[in-house]
């Protein structure tokens, strides 16, 4: 999946009925943003309305969500990511190798967003953590990809068409959107294709991963509260963020029972990765 786009178009969907054959149509659960802590009664945290790309999650670790992030102020900037510089295959995923250009590209735009935040990309360390945050996202990917095309979930061309055009919204009107993929060196038909993959993703893990029903208690949002205050960290009284720290919470718990679901998919699937 190419991050950036399909990025914007998951900030801004409507959650999905998932199309399973001979299977009860529901809606996919929606997934909240990550709070901050010190949000205001005037700035309020962001609900389940939200929703995050799904790819944070496929990472399976917070590192990669944190670069995730960062793709929505990614621009083409240049970080010397030269073919070759990588095994080819990078991975290879039940006896498929992985798009090495896709990999390449993944590389190139987290180092791009890392450059964006002051970090030194020349670092060797610096670079070798983003190689292995791209290689996880792009194996778990597939991994997901294939088990929701073995589950039968799909994608109707209304609901691909439906994010495009959230997409041409974002970026300023078809044309717009045009270009930026031109740039990128993609077409609308491999958007569609991205695009695709991701919704039946999405549906995967609404349907088969239990995360809607996730409680968190008031011992663990002043433990947060506790923590950040020992952290020397200046808060706003409990009651005017408590709502911010419990969505936080939450999303740190639906993470981690969807990181143990691809934990399952890893241990099932013969994974080779190269770096």
């Amino acid at each position: 999946t190419h991050l950036l786009l399909v990025a914007v178009a998951a900030k801004t969907e409507a959650a999905p009925q998932a199309t399973k054959p001979d299977a009860k149509k529901t809606d996919a659960k929606e997934t909240p943003a990550p709070a901050t802590p010190a949000a205001t009664d005037a700035e309020q945290p962001a609900t389940s309305d939200a929703r995050l790309p799904i790819l944070p999650f496929i990472a399976g670790v917070v590192t990669a969500l944190l670069a995730w992030q960062l793709y929505s102020v990614v621009t083409n900037q240049p970080t010397n990511v030269s073919q070759g510089q990588y095994p080819d295959p990078v991975a290879i995923v039940n006896g498929t190798p992985v798009d090495q250009s896709l990999f390449e590209q993944n590389v190139e735009e987290t180092l791009a967003a890392a450059a964006a935040q002051g970090l030194d990309t020349t670092d060797q360390t610096v670079r070798d953590e983003v190689a292995a945050q791209a290689v996880e996202i792009i194996v778990n990917t597939r991994l997901l990809v294939s088990a929701a095309i073995d589950a039968g979930y799909e994608a109707s061309d209304e609901e691909v068409n439906e994010r495009i055009a959230q997409l041409e919204q974002q970026f300023g009107g078809p044309e717009a959107l045009a270009s930026e993929l031109a740039e990128r060196g993609l077409t609308r038909d491999s958007l569609a294709v991205d695009i695709r993959e991701q919704i039946i993703v999405d549906k995967l893990l609404a349907e088969e991963v239990a995360t809607d029903n996730i409680e968190v208690t008031e011992a663990e949002i002043l433990e947060v509260y506790e923590g950040l205050q020992a952290a020397g960290q200046e808060l706003p009284p409990l009651e005017s963020i408590r709502d911010a720290i419990s969505a936080q919470v939450q999303q740190q718990k639906q993470q981690a029972v969807v990181e143990e679901y691809i934990a399952e998919l890893r241990a099932a699937a013969d994974v080779e990765i190269n770096l």
